[in-house]
């Protein structure tokens, strides 16, 4: 069961044809495993035969709904099977929005399987719920007869479709290592995106009692059966079986039975082909067949039926065959996973199989059974020779057993759901991948019937076309043109970069009503502070992180709607007049960016601004670079409004010294990383220059390693004057922004001031080297006995967009009162704005002093006074 504290979630499932196989064994599994787990689980079907389906979808174990299948077949006239696959899916979800189904249930996941076109539509019709996808097997490499080149034609849009859709999954999860690698050499961009999550499917380890085992087991308990259990189609090579049976002697063959059991459906014409197909060739080979259907018929069947076909096998049927075999024999090759391999391991039954694909993770050679090459029959002969005739039964029961052992403690359901429910509640802190694309896609599929209707109109109506209906029409295709080349969105906003000051912008554009708004970044995971600095300490005390959090009303119903304990209250239940670490700050910031979502009128998109164009009709059209490869050239958007919180990056001066390694200020700051970075055992001397807060931070972290890991770690530190620390005032901070605080204020005054730094344990390993009067005398003198440099010496503004306006450059220079710009006359760029660290406010204190306000409680005070003032006007 989840856990008391962990949210029960409604979980909605989408399968296409819920009948007998390993797909849908797999798909039950999941609902069952995350139903017991607490959750309330419901399957969506477009197909689900009472009398071929497991029995927890007809036995009320599951909450199973069928959806479309009298609209849509399965195929037309026995072809074109996909397309009627994703129309169907695409009746599920249409229909269930149109009637509003999902908005009785609430949906918090998606879990979608075999099928991936109806992601898309369910990231844009859907925002808050979050979409799993589990991935079988690439499609593109299931479907057969591609030799034809019209087929291979065919198949292109699809094959498309399958990777461009899989890419709106929040998470991905696959069978096996198998099919990961598959899938990462057949999509490398989709792996680059998405981390690839393995999810082996399982069996019920519950003992199970099955009514009339025994009886069974005994009408059978002269002879010995070799079982296959797979369903019939070409792919799984049952005929790989019949061959192997038919290499036994006929002495050998003696009080043996080969079952061929399986997934059949009429409806089906492969299956129907392939058995008859199966039948004829065991025929040819002089061996006698007998089908059945039921329990009742197989027991019934002549002594001197050397092949028993069983069609749709019900899980009592399955198990009463486990348990008459003596070895199942697993044909397919290059197969996902395979289910059967587990259940016969569960059941005590040795495993024959290919020695491809997902068997190689299941099966252990010589212990669990025998992983033979499909294309060596006689490999197969030989097995089933020695466990018909060789192996005693004691041997076959020790087979069974380490069988029994490996599938309890590596693939059992309660692992499974355990897995499925960690990475679905790990989706929850993925940002969604924006629906831009699928607005811009209606609307040219629209335009183009447009465009078709208007060919035929005029090919039919000349008369009337030529008197002029010609002016009040575009010409063909132009408007499908340009709903390739423009998106008709239109935002009120258009915010680029997601830390703290990005999201505190998109805070107070709610504000003021001013939606929709898209936000851009290339991660929205809260930017460099949670990216790089979160093993940092803050210089800032905890009560202005709450002033943060609770500066505009958003934030505050995000918080208020965010499930407790989270970010905020953790930092509600910490001391107000104490610092804390970057990380609790990030963490707040996380928290905001995943609140801001579409319900509040923020769309996300992952992506660089490229340029921005201001135009005659008052507004900008911003150029979108998506990191996602699949999508042909950039998109473009228009906005009343463009805020830039493009973000700093540490920056560099020139040294004299060459051949000094540079740790970067990043890293240098991140004191496992730190620790990597430089060798434990070597002697080395790192120069430090600067003396801010960064500079004082990472003389500390060196000071750590060389008092403990890295004994011949030595420091020189650089400095141009005497450190500087902000000091509480009458209501408020002299050097507020410049000055040392909190821990490293304490830690410096202790070990780094010159009346005690020569007594300090400092002093052992850091040498402070002014560099006052001649900077490049003293660098030129003391760097070449470093072997490594870190400069914290500031920070300069990350790339901006290139902008516009009317065609032409525009050269802006920034008004840190306004948060506006101004173009090179002086006239004020309508509709452009900015903040952030890369763009501050300019503040003065009470004894004249001018500074730059960065912090995120300093942002949120700067845009709550200006933002009320931002118009395209």
């Amino acid at each position: 069961m989840a856990s008391g504290t962990e949210k029960k979630k409604t979980i909605i499932f989408f399968h296409p044809d819920l009948g007998i196989g390993g797909a849908e064994r797999l798909v039950i599994d999941a609902a069952v495993g995350l139903q017991n787990r607490g959750h309330k689980v419901v399957i969506f079907t477009s197909h689900c035969d009472p009398k071929h389906c497991f029995d927890e979808a007809r036995d009320g174990t599951l909450d199973v709904r069928v959806r479309g299948n009298w609209l849509i077949p399965a195929s037309i006239f026995s072809r074109f099977t996909i397309i009627c696959a994703i129309l169907r899916q695409l009746h599920i979800i249409f229909a269930t929005y149109y009637y509003s189904e999902f908005k009785k249930l609430k949906p918090d996941a998606f879990f979608v399987d075999q099928l991936s076109a109806g992601l898309p539509w369910l990231a844009y019709l859907y925002p808050e719920p979050r979409i799993l996808f589990y991935c079988h097997f690439p499609d593109l490499l299931l479907a057969q007869g591609r030799s034809a080149w019209w087929k291979r034609m065919y198949r292109i849009p699809f094959d498309f479709i399958e990777q461009w859709s899989m890419s709106f999954a929040d998470s991905i999860a696959v069978n096996s290592g198998f099919t990961k690698g598959v899938v990462g050499s057949v999509w490398p961009d989709l792996v680059a995106e998405k981390d690839l999550q393995i999810v082996y499917p399982c069996v019920d380890t519950k003992e199970k009692k099955t009514d009339f085992v025994d009886d069974p087991v005994a009408a059978w308990q002269e002879k010995s059966i070799l079982l296959s259990i797979n369903r019939f189609e070409r792919k799984k090579d049952i005929g790989l079986a019949i061959k192997a049976y038919a290499g036994l002697e006929k002495k050998e063959r003696e009080n043996v039975m080969l079952v061929l059991a399986g997934g059949y459906d009429n409806r089906v014409q492969e299956n129907v082909v392939y058995h008859k197909e199966l039948v004829q060739m065991a025929e040819t080979m002089g061996l006698k067949t007998a089908t059945t259907k039921t329990i009742v018929t197989a027991l019934n069947v002549p002594d001197d039926v050397d092949i028993l076909f069983l069609l749709s096998v019900p899980n009592a049927l399955k198990d009463i065959l486990l348990k008459s075999a003596r070895l199942l024999v697993y044909t397919p090759s290059n197969e996902h996973f395979g289910i059967v391999p587990l259940e016969a391991m569960l059941a005590g039954v040795p495993v024959l199989a290919a020695n491809t694909g997902g068997p190689l993770e299941t099966v252990v050679e010589g212990k669990t059974g025998w992983l033979c090459p499909p294309e060596d029959t006689k490999s197969w002969t030989a097995v089933m020779n020695n466990v018909l005739h060789k192996m005693s039964d004691k041997d076959i029961k020790k087979m069974g057993s380490a069988g029994i052992d490996r599938v309890k403690s590596e693939f059992s359901d309660v692992k499974m759901a355990e897995r499925l429910d960690e990475i679905i509640t790990a989706m929850a802190d993925v940002p969604r991948r924006s629906c831009i694309q699928i607005s811009m896609f209606s609307m040219t599929v629209l335009l183009v019937i447009y465009d078709t209707g208007y060919y035929v109109y005029k090919s039919q109506n000349e008369e009337i076309y030529a008197k002029g209906i010609q002016k009040k029409l575009l010409p063909p295709f132009t408007y499908s043109a340009l709903a390739v080349m423009k998106s008709d969105t239109k935002y009120e906003a258009v915010v680029v970069g997601a830390g703290p000051a990005g999201i505190a912008v998109v805070g107070n554009l709610l504000e003021q009503n001013k939606k929709p708004i898209l936000w851009v970044d290339h991660e929205l995971k809260a930017g460099r502070l949670n990216k790089y600095y979160r093993e940092v300490p803050s210089n800032t005390k905890v009560k202005r992180f709450i002033s943060y959090a609770e500066g505009v009303a958003p934030f505050r119903e995000v918080a208020k709607e965010t499930p407790t304990p989270n970010a905020y209250t953790h930092l509600k239940s910490l001391d107000q007049e104490d610092t804390c670490h970057i990380a609790q700050a990030a963490d707040l910031c996380l928290m905001l960016t995943k609140g801001l979502d579409e319900s509040k009128g923020v769309h996300k998109q992952l992506g660089d601004v490229s340029g921005a164009s201001w135009t005659d009709s008052n507004k900008w059209d911003v150029t979108i670079n998506s990191p996602d490869e699949k999508f042909p050239g950039p998109t473009t958007v228009s906005a009343d409004l463009l805020v830039l919180c493009t973000g700093s990056s540490p920056t560099t001066r020139p040294l004299p010294v060459d051949n000094l390694t540079d740790i970067g200020l990043d890293p240098a700051l991140n004191p496992p990383l730190l620790a990597k970075i430089l060798p434990s055992k070597e002697a080395q001397t790192v120069g430090v220059i600067g003396a801010s807060h960064s500079a004082i931070l990472v003389l500390r972290n060196l000071y750590n390693l060389a008092s403990s890991s890295h004994p011949n770690l030595r420091v020189l530190w650089f400095t141009r004057h005497p450190l500087r620390y902000a000091e509480e005032r009458d209501g408020w901070i002299l050097r507020d922004n410049t000055g040392l605080k909190g821990a490293v204020a304490t830690w410096a005054k202790e070990n780094l001031e010159e009346d005690v730094m020569p007594s300090s344990d400092v002093s052992k390993y850091i040498k402070k080297i002014s560099t006052h009067t001649d900077e490049e005398a003293a660098y030129q003198r003391f760097l070449p006995s470093c072997t490594h440099v870190v400069q914290a010496v500031g920070f300069k503004q990350d790339k901006v967009p290139i902008l516009k306006r009317n065609g032409e450059d525009l050269e802006v220079k920034y008004n840190n009162k306004t948060a506006g710009f101004a173009d090179a006359k002086g006239e004020k760029v309508k509709g452009l704005y900015a903040a952030g660290i890369a763009w501050p406010e300019q503040v003065t204190d009470p004894e004249g002093n001018v500074e730059l306000a960065v912090g995120l409680a300093k942002f949120m005070k700067y845009l709550k006074r200006v933002t009320p003032e931002w118009t395209s006007k």
